[in-house]
């Protein structure tokens, strides 16, 4: 076989750094040569043929190339390209860490455990593996002579370990157009770019995890104990104020989570050489478009499914792009049939992105969402978690104010803003010291509750001074950004979340409820002075009143359209305009009245500024009255806890008092301004897919049910809620 001179340097240089055995290095050279090969037979037969003949059915690209060569060429190459990219990336990272055995094929423990770093225990279990590696490389070499012999790249299947094993493949093949792949590769090349600029900056210290979270890349060389001063850990709700509450002021938020000097100066250091080196714009046509991005994966993936079926309903029309970080979340039936008739489509993050595998990113959870807004193809993208549920429709927006004015749409937490102020420090952001906002109202002039004279270190809310984020945190399950003006939000956003888990989370929510992704995207915008809008109506939770009307369990969220927020603010700022006319003007005819000299007069507009600030005028509840219940429309239910999946609601009981055991709608208060039973709906759409379609999902696979099973359990709940629907709409 003829291998060309420089790769068989390469390959010489691969086997002495893994001193792999000889049986599975033969194995392993075969395998990588055809993959060579295939590379050479392409680029072949794409310069001496017009057409691709097979004696099948045309594949997408064969047709292509009897259409237009030229086009058709460019595509097929590129597929090839793609697809050798992640062939390779699949084996170095399938066998570079197992393949550990001498050159005299004896098996030295100490080795394995030098180059791995496994413990005793632990390299016990490589034997076994090994031996499951010859059968899978045959099984690679035996598809890609498949592929040599017919010309067609579409009929590639390859599977991890156990052939006969479908449910988590370790390569799936999705259909992609020409367009699709000269995208992916300007996407692979950015992402590759834009990862080597954060990783070539990583802070060399760090905080301990918290319970459940996870870190990309390496252990940090400095780990450091989370400790917290006199203020400790702070949760204070937007609407907990008066005297019973703290002043959220820079001294009490400083002593709460204590930041170490070393790893201040090295987030320092590793923010100033981000923001420097991040690219200006993105590669052209990398994004087009409007639509609705989601992540997705196990039962998420069929959560996905339930709020694409819920936009359809509500009247949205915009394409759905799905995001599966691997390939064992793949879900065949979802992504390859149901999602395609909803106008959605899957795209498999570890197919798009190969430096996901290549660098050995740790990536999960919250994380995945600033990696999906970069990875989705659409310049205008509303981001939705997938528990979140559409009441009306999200489309508008997209052409609406704020959207049109600001470039990025926020929705508001429960919670106060408790940002460090050492983040402030950290990014070289300079604070005023006057008060310039109240919470969430930024157009009421200060004056109205503000003297201008209090000490601003411990008297004034953080973030109601000039400099800072705004208060009110934001919750996260939603986000509407255009990518052509906010792209640099959106890295730097991707940054925060990249060294999220011991670094960002914790500066920007000191460890209080929520603490991940949700503040990093207005942090981000924040640092580049970008707009952004971010809605006034305040959250509202959604659930019930237990059977004694003790307790309420609250089971989502409700937030609100932006739409007729953003009218709200106009129809507030229009009231307080007319209201200070009306005070200039009375304050006019008094002096004309009473022909008052100078400094009488001004005695006089000392005064009425005074009663400006005692409540006369403008008190706590001006500003958040103008934007309550009945002047706003729902747009989202994050049904967050818990999921609306059967498996975890029969599972946790959930449908039931746990006191009287009587069943109980979960979402007993919703608004009954939605003009349909919520709950309803949602079971609905469980009796089709679970009862009627059978659908097949894998982790139900993975829990040894099917969809069938849960059929009596959803049909007694939607005959229990068909009795009860009138209770949604009487009042």
């Amino acid at each position: 076989m003829f291998i060309p001179h420089k790769m068989k340097r390469s390959y010489h240089s691969f086997l002495r750094s893994f001193r792999c055995s000889n049986r599975l290095v033969q194995s392993f050279v075969l395998a990588v040569s055809v993959v060579s090969i295939i590379s050479f037979s392409l680029h072949s037969i794409i310069k001496s043929s017009s057409s691709i003949s097979t004696g099948k059915t045309l594949s997408y690209y064969e047709q292509m190339l009897q259409n237009n060569e030229q086009d058709s060429s460019i595509g097929v190459k590129l597929e090839a390209d793609s697809l050798l990219d992640r062939l390779r990336s699949g084996i170095r990272s399938g066998f570079n860490y197992r393949l550990t055995d001498n050159d005299d094929g004896q098996d030295d423990p100490h080795q394995k455990q030098q180059l791995l770093g496994l413990t005793n225990g632990e390299i016990d279990n490589l034997d076994e593996q090994h031996a499951n590696l010859l059968p899978e490389i045959q099984h690679y070499e035996h598809q890609l002579k498949q592929l040599i012999d017919s010309g067609n790249l579409n009929n590639l299947e390859l599977h991890k370990g156990n052939h006969h094993n479908d449910q988590s493949p370790n390569y799936v093949t999705l259909p992609k157009s020409r367009e699709d792949l000269v995208r992916e590769k300007k996407l692979q090349e950015y992402f590759k770019n834009l990862i080597q600029i954060i990783k070539q900056n990583k802070p060399r210290a760090g905080f301990e995890l918290t319970s459940g979270a996870r870190i990309i890349g390496s252990e940090d060389e400095f780990i450091f104990d989370r400790k917290y001063g006199s203020s400790g850990i702070i949760n204070v709700a937007v609407h907990d104020h008066g005297q019973n509450f703290p002043i959220l002021s820079e001294s009490y938020l400083s002593k709460g989570l204590k930041i170490p000097v070393e790893l201040s100066k090295e987030l320092e250091k590793s923010h100033m050489f981000v923001v420097q080196e991040l690219p200006n714009t993105y590669p052209e046509d990398l994004y087009h478009g409007e639509g609705i991005v989601m992540v997705a994966g196990g039962k998420f993936s069929w959560l996905a499914l339930l709020s694409i079926e819920n936009l359809r309903l509500v009247g949205s029309q915009l394409p759905v792009e799905v995001i599966v970080p691997t390939e064992k979340e793949y879900e065949k039936e979802l992504c390859e049939v149901t999602f395609p008739k909803l106008n959605a489509k899957c795209l498999l993050l570890s197919d798009m992105l190969p430096e996901i595998k290549n660098s050995k990113l740790n990536i999960g959870g919250y994380q995945y969402k600033s990696m999906a807004l970069l990875a989705s193809s659409f310049e205008k993208v509303l981001l939705l978690d997938s528990d979140n549920i559409a009441v009306s429709n999200p489309d508008p927006l997209f052409n609406s104010e704020p959207f049109t004015k600001t470039g990025m749409v926020l929705w508001p937490d429960f919670w106060r803003r408790v940002t460090h102020p050492d983040y402030y420090k950290i990014i070289d952001k300079q604070l005023g010291s006057k008060r310039v906002r109240n919470l969430h109202d930024e157009v009421t002039p200060s004056h109205f509750y503000s003297t201008g004279k209090e000490d601003p270190i411990n008297s004034i809310p953080l973030h109601d001074r000039e400099g800072t984020i705004p208060d009110g945190s934001t919750e996260s399950g939603q986000l509407l950004v255009n990518k052509k003006s906010h792209m640099m939000s959106l890295q730097l956003a991707f940054y925060y979340n990249f060294y999220g888990p011991r670094h960002y989370y914790p500066l920007l929510a000191q460890g209080s409820s929520g603490e991940g992704d949700k503040d990093t995207f207005y942090a981000a915008a924040h640092y580049f002075n970008h707009t952004v809008y971010q809605v006034k109506k305040a959250v509202d939770s959604i659930g019930y009143w237990n059977d004694q009307n003790t307790r309420y369990v609250g089971v989502g969220m409700i937030q609100y359209d932006p739409i007729s927020d953003y009218d709200n603010l106009n129809h507030y700022e229009t009231w307080l305009y007319k209201r200070q006319q009306e005070s200039r003007a009375q304050r006019k005819q008094q002096q004309q009245q009473q022909h008052r000299g100078f400094f009488e007069s001004l005695k006089h507009l000392l005064v009425d500024r005074e009663n400006q600030f005692d409540g006369s005028v403008y008190n706590e509840h001006t500003f958040p009255d103008y934007f309550t219940k009945s002047k706003s429309k729902p747009l989202f239910v994050h049904a967050n806890i818990p999921k609306l999946d059967p498996v975890t609601l029969r599972k946790e009981k959930r449908l039931f008092d746990p006191v009287t055991n009587h069943r109980v709608r979960l979402y007993k208060d919703q608004p009954r301004t939605l003009g349909f039973d919520f709950e309803l709906r949602q079971w609905k759409l469980f009796e089709r897919y679970f009862c009627e379609e059978g659908i097949t999902l894998s982790y139900l696979k993975i829990a040894g049910v099917s969809s069938s099973d849960y059929c009596e359990f959803i049909h007694s709940e939607i005959e229990f809620l068909e009795k009860t629907t009138h209770e949604m709409f009487d009042i």
